[in-house]
Order: C-alpha cells, then sequence, then structure tokens
C-alpha cells in the first residue's frame, strides 16, 4: 500500500506513460490519416513512375521525331504532357534556341551555349527532378528535347506521404511533449503546493510558541510527514502545558516563602537591634554586625527572587515615562549615600547640569540602581570605591573591586541580581555590557537600539 502511494510510484508511472504514449499515438495516427488518405488518392498516389521506363519513353519519342518540324515536335510534347501531368518538358531546336516550354523546373534560357549546356548537364545529374535528355537526330544536329519528373512521384505511396505530411508527425510529437510538461508541471505543483502549507505551518505565530496541526492531505510521503508533524506539535503542546505548570508551581513556591521568611527576618533584625545596645566587649558588637549584614543579605536574596517571581509571570507592574534621569539617580543614589559613607566608600558621581529624560519605569530603574549598589556594597568593599557617571544616552557604575573574574565567596550569589537586570533593562530597551577588568567592574547602560 506504502509503495501504490509513493510520490515515486506516481512519477514512475507518469514517465513509463509519457515514453509508451509516443510510439502508441504515432502507430493510431498513421493508422487513421495515412491508410484513409492511400485509399481516397489512388488517382494521386496510386501511380508510381519508374526511371528506365520514363527514360526508354522519352527516347522512343525522340526517335520518332526526328526530321520532323517545329509544330509536330510541340504537338508530341503536349500529347506526352497529358499522359505525365506531374511532368516538365522543353526541347531546344539545332540553332540553340529554346522552343515549347511546358511546366519547366527551374530558369531555362532561351538562348543556349555550351557552357550552358554543360551547367544543366551536371545540375540535373542525379538531382531533383529526374531529367532526361534525348537528342532528335543520331547525328546530333537537330537539337534535343528535355523530359523532368519529380522524384517525389517515382516513390511509393507510403513514402511520399510521409514527406509531404511529417509534419503531423512532428506536431503530434510536440503536443504529446508538451502534454507531458504540462502534467509533469501540475504534479510538481501540487507538491509545492503542499510543502509550502507545510512550511507554513512550521512557522509559528506571533502570538503563539507552538507552531498549528494541519489537515492530513493524502497517505504519500508528505501525508506521512504532516502527520508526523502533527503528532510532533502534539507532544510539543503536552510538553509545554506540564512546563508551564510546574513552573506555575515553581513560582508559587518562591511567592510562598518570600512571603513566609520576611516575617522571621523582621522579628530576627528588631532582636539583633536590641542586643546591640547591650552587648559591651568590640568582638560581640563585631559578630552583631556580621549577623545583621547576613540578615540584610538574606532579606535582599528574598526581595529578589519575589521580583524575579514576578517578572517571570508577569504580575510585576511596569509603568513607563518620560524622567528625568540626572534628578532620579541624584536623589536616590542621595538615600544611599550615608551607608556607603559608613562602609568607608569614596562616592563620585558626574551628572550632567541639565536634565536628560528617557522613557523608563521609575521603579524598575531604582530597583536596578539598588541590585548595582548592594553588589558594590557587598562585593567590591575591597575597592572602597564607586562611581557613576551620566551622559546623555548612557548611564555606567563602575567599582574597584575584584571583578566577576575572580573565584571567591564573595562574588557568589549575585547571580539572580544580574538576571533582574537583564529582564528590566530589555523591557525597558535598554541595553546594557557588564566589563570586569582588574581595576573593578563596569557596569554600562544605554537607551535605544545600538549601545557603544
Amino acid at each position: 500500500m506504502k509503495l501504490k502511494l509513493s510520490l515515486q510510484t506516481k512519477y514512475l508511472i507518469l514517465i513509463i506513460g509519457a515514453i509508451l504514449a509516443i510510439p502508441f499515438f504515432l502507430t493510431i495516427l498513421s493508422m487513421v490519416v495515412f491508410l484513409p488518405f492511400i485509399y481516397v488518392s489512388q488517382d494521386e498516389y496510386g501511380q508510381v513512375y519508374q526511371a528506365n521506363e520514363l527514360e526508354a519513353m522519352w527516347h522512343e519519342e525522340a526517335k520518332q521525331l526526328e526530321g520532323k518540324g517545329e509544330e509536330e515536335i510541340n504537338q508530341t510534347l503536349i500529347h506526352v504532357k497529358d499522359q505525365y501531368k506531374e511532368a516538365g518538358m522543353f526541347w531546344v531546336n539545332q540553332d540553340g534556341v529554346t522552343q515549347e516550354l511546358i511546366n519547366p523546373f527551374g530558369t531555362i534560357p532561351k538562348k543556349w551555349s555550351a557552357s550552358d549546356s554543360i551547367s544543366f548537364m551536371k545540375k540535373s545529374f542525379g538531382g531533383d527532378p529526374f531529367t532526361v535528355v534525348a537528342f532528335l537526330s543520331e547525328e546530333r544536329n537537330q537539337g534535343f528535347m528535355v523530359f523532368q519528373m519529380p522524384k517525389k512521384y517515382m516513390e511509393p505511396p507510403l513514402v511520399r506521404l510521409r514527406d509531404q505530411y511529417s509534419y503531423i508527425y512532428i506536431l503530434t510529437f510536440i503536443g504529446l511533449l508538451s502534454l507531458f510538461l504540462l502534467i509533469s508541471w501540475l504534479f510538481f505543483k501540487g507538491i509545492r503546493k503542499r510543502l509550502v502549507r507545510l512550511q507554513e505551518a512550521m512557522s509559528i505565530p506571533i502570538h503563539s510558541s507552538i507552531p498549528s496541526p494541519i489537515k492530513l492531505t493524502k497517505e504519500d510521503e508528505i501525508g506521512r510527514l504532516e502527520e508526523s508533524f502533527n503528532k510532533m506539535v502534539g507532544a510539543l503542546k503536552e510538553s509545554r502545558e506540564k512546563e508551564q505548570k510546574e513552573l506555575k508551581l515553581r513560582q508559587q513556591l518562591i511567592a510562598n516563602l518570600s512571603h513566609d521568611l520576611r516575617t522571621p527576618l523582621t522579628v530576627l533584625r528588631s532582636n539583633l537591634y536590641s542586643l546591640k545596645k547591650e552587648v559591651q566587649s568590640k568582638k560581640s558588637i563585631e559578630l552583631v554586625e556580621t549577623m545583621d549584614d547576613k540578615i540584610s543579605y538574606v532579606a535582599d536574596l528574598i526581595e529578589n527572587l519575589l521580583s524575579y517571581t514576578l517578572l517571570l509571570s508577569g504580575k510585576y507592574p511596569y509603568e513607563p515615562q518620560q524622567i528625568n534621569i540626572v534628578r532620579l539617580v541624584r536623589n536616590h543614589i542621595a538615600t544611599w549615600y550615608s551607608v556607603l559613607e559608613d562602609e568607608g566608600f569614596v562616592v563620585d558621581i558626574d551628572l550632567p547640569e541639565k536634565g536628560l529624560f528617557w522613557e523608563i519605569d521609575e521603579k524598575w530603574l531604582k530597583r536596578i540602581l539598588d541590585n548595582l549598589l548592594q553588589n558594590v556594597l557587598r562585593h567590591a568593599r575591597s575597592g572602597k570605591f564607586v562611581r557613576i557617571t551620566i551622559s546623555e544616552r548612557t548611564l555606567i557604575v563602575e567599582d574597584r573591586g575584584p571583578g566577576m573574574d575572580v573565584a571567591t565567596n564573595e562574588t557568589k550569589g549575585t547571580g539572580i541580581g544580574l538576571t533582574i537586570i537583564s529582564m528590566m533593562t530589555r523591557e525597558m530597551n535598554i541595553k546594557w555590557k557588564m566589563e570586569s577588568r582588574e581595576s573593578g567592574l563596569k557596569m554600562t547602560f544605554q537607551q535605544g537600539e545600538k549601545v557603544f
């Protein structure tokens, strides 16, 4: 069944049919056209002239005209013409002047010279029409007469018909070839149409991440490909639904954990604040400060986890508008200034005097700055330096820490913060680049299609 429905089998049948059709149709054509032609046209095609008979007849006529006058010779040529209607004839007198011309073939000179006679003999020998030259006397002083018969009348009827109507064979062959090309074109057009339809179905629509199944057509190779495609689409949908369920469960778990952990962390931080007032020794104070720092780190991590979950689910509110980024950065850095100063950081702020407006979400950009400064505090304390620079379309944050290429415990745990930065900047059409150098880490943000 598969072989019967195969495209290869169908095309092979098409080729064999084309090969067999040519001799079949030519044979039928010969039977239908040529045989009736011979039967109906026996008067025209039934007579076949023989070269030796024509030559003997003409010489006999010339022999009987020896010594006869011009009028009698002309009458004889007319009489012969009645018997051989397809023939052409003329005669030339003893002075080399052409006399009676009956149905001549080609140009016949009125006055013959020796060179004309030689040229005529050369052309006539073995050519078409068949030519017989007979002298009117044995002494060859009374002139000569010429008889010409087209060679097609000396051939069998079938040969004459074949030569006369050979264009029918040519037209038939061209017709069969055109028919084969048309059928082949329609065959491959159908294949191409089905392949294009399958290609369009494979193109993922803008509003969906999975292509739609297609309607099955025939049970050939393309049909089996369509069936496999539909099975693949079904498997993708099933996998995507399962993935969405798992993702939703993970997001719900992270959200619940984030909310559940906030309460004990708040209690711990409150108790730690009270404990700071009670401890007296320097070592105890350092331990309390270390605990406070770790609690802050965990709180920031929980906040990042919650933000990441909300961004993935599309529930983190995004409200872009024209914002004066110079004023926003200046005011937000001011809230961090005391914290950075307490940790011994040198803060270098390079802001333009005039305002620069970006179409962004103010809360999202503040969250990006918070993540960057938290990383600086946590992972770049050795450098004790942070610089923030703003130009017309660029925001740069630099520190003098060990950079991301240094594998230390201080640099661990920054992945989710950077992931949040990537998700937010992509949504706000801000390109960013992170450069880790020996002198520290450099973050470059630029609004627009192209950065750098």
